[in-house]
């Protein structure tokens, strides 16, 4: 039985019901939205027993819900904070070899996402051999008032979009796809409704049977990477910054290197949010910049932004102390669609890739 069921018969069968009781659903969670209250507030504004607050709120967790306990309060967050701590680690292998493939805001929803690149991507990579594959955030496009227009028929609504998400986004034996989420897009979702939006799309994605689809949390993640002998380590930053793109691709990137503080500089450190593709180094620290899977829409035209379409594959090497001595990034690009569909090709058919 569903949640929404569920409620529906609580409240059928709740004794001597009064008006308080309807839709006490939506009223509960608005008030959480709006302020801190105890189990004890909550059941003296809403007229319910503490076993039904507490059932309550373990729905709204089941549907995605940041819901934060602060001492005896609870609050629906509207903002989620990075979670650095988590213990997410990798063994490198022979001589600190690792190998990994970068994707980023793929946008799915959206009618200029292009499913060609992103499953030949995974194509790509599975043929190398790659086993875990980050993505930089943006893997919805979710809904604003400038995009709703542009919006694939199947992705209007929340849950429309994380079910077409978990539908279309590719999956390849021995490939775990490992995603932050992005603070816009998708995160408008969590600012306004207060919900964790990368851990419903894990349950959600668990659900279908999938458990190729990994939440790293909020906005980035820190991977901290290990010489197979030494154990030796530095760490990888897995990034969907904000703000917009700059007059050189290099200069925003290059701006948070050197806002870093020493103790806290990755080893590499992959960017998505604007759509360039790009590798450089500021600092000592290896600047990698992951393209999109989304061709130009109408924000793009209106700020005179310039997509680059694809991913990339990189393998990097790290000595015995830790640190990262070579790096070799692949970039795999695409032109839009119309260079594939004859639209303006002159030159004959195009084999496909």
């Amino acid at each position: 039985m569903n949640r929404r069921r569920k409620l529906a018969k609580f409240i059928a069968e709740a004794p001597n019901e009064d008006p308080r009781r309807r839709n006490y659903e939506q009223r509960v969670r608005q008030a959480l939205l709006n302020g801190k209250l105890t189990a004890a507030d909550i059941c003296e504004r809403f007229g319910l027993t503490n076993k039904e607050v507490q059932a309550l709120l373990a729905d709204y967790l089941a549907a995605g819900a940041n819901l934060v306990q602060l001492g005896s309060h609870y609050t629906i967050d509207r903002h989620l904070a990075p979670d650095n701590d988590a213990a997410w680690k990798v063994v490198g292998g022979k001589d600190g070899h690792h190998r990994f493939g970068f994707v980023a805001d793929t946008h799915i929803g959206s009618k200029h996402y292009r499913d060609d690149v992103l499953n030949g991507l995974y194509d790509w990579f599975a043929r190398e051999g790659v086993t875990t594959v980050y993505h930089c955030g943006n893997w919805i496009e979710g809904e604003a008032r400038f995009n709703k227009h542009e919006l694939d028929d199947r992705a209007h609504g929340m849950q429309a979009q994380i079910d077409l998400m978990v539908e279309l986004y590719p999956q390849r034996k021995g490939i775990t796809t490992y995603y932050v989420t992005g603070d816009d897009h998708e995160g408008w979702y969590s600012q306004r409704e207060g919900v964790d939006i990368g851990r419903l799309l894990m349950d959600t994605a668990r659900r279908a049977g999938r458990r190729d689809l990994v939440n790293l949390g909020y906005k980035e993640a820190f991977i901290t990477l290990e010489h197979p002998k030494t154990k030796r380590h530095t760490r990888m930053l897995i990034d969907h910054p904000g703000g917009g793109s700059s007059y050189a691709y290099s200069y925003a990137p290059q701006k948070r290197v050197e806002a870093a503080q020493g103790g806290e500089k990755p080893g590499l450190w992959a960017f998505g949010h604007w759509h360039k593709h790009g590798y450089f180094m500021a600092r000592n620290v290896h600047i990698l910049l992951v393209p999109c899977t989304k061709d130009l829409d109408t924000f793009g035209r209106k700020k005179g932004l310039e997509y680059h379409v694809g991913g990339v594959l990189v393998d990097l090497w790290q000595d015995e102390g830790g640190a990262i001595k070579r790096v070799v990034p692949q970039f795999e690009l695409w032109l839009d669609r119309g260079y594939y569909n004859q639209q303006y090709n002159l030159s004959g058919p195009v084999a496909k890739r």
